[in-house]
């Protein structure tokens, strides 16, 4: 299935694009689906895809929640990571690692975890960024928490 990420600064011809987009496949008898991530809490352009099958996340979504990110052990991420819900389907990011230096790239896919054994400068915060549906976003982040406090 092919899927498309539209992104740009405000005013750069997002919403142009998409719905030229939207009306190509149309024309071409396909049936697209959009998901809208919208930082504000009310997406102001909602009217224009009335017809849609859209999908709002208002408020940011999970790839914006998980950002205060304690250090950890390999072994408790991959524990927790493997512990996430069906509706994760994928992950990835950096961690600081407990008694290590910098801070460490990840993925997670089909409940396998690969954390580098090489660890970056730190150029970035750690964070965590998950893929998924239908995740209840306060549960995951207790459930690190709580992976944290059992090491």
């Amino acid at each position: 299935m092919p899927s498309y990420v539209i992104s740009g600064f405000l005013g750069s011809g997002k919403t142009t694009l998409l719905l030229h987009v939207l009306e190509y496949c149309k024309a071409q008898n396909m049936k697209p689906a959009v998901i809208l991530n919208e930082l504000g809490s009310v997406n102001v352009e909602s009217h224009l895809f009335q017809e849609e099958n859209v999908f709002e996340l208002l408020d940011g979504c999970i790839c914006c929640s998980i950002q205060d990110v304690p250090s950890i052990s390999r072994r408790a991420l991959k524990k927790w990571l493997k512990s996430l819900p069906e509706g994760i389907i994928r992950g990835k990011g950096y961690v600081s690692l407990k008694g290590e230096r910098g801070i460490y790239p990840f993925q997670y896919s089909s409940n396998q975890v690969h954390i580098s054994d090489f660890s970056q400068k730190q150029t970035t915060d750690p964070c965590i960024v998950l893929i998924g549906k239908d995740v209840d976003i306060t549960h995951v982040q207790n459930s690190y928490t709580a992976q944290i406090s059992i090491q």
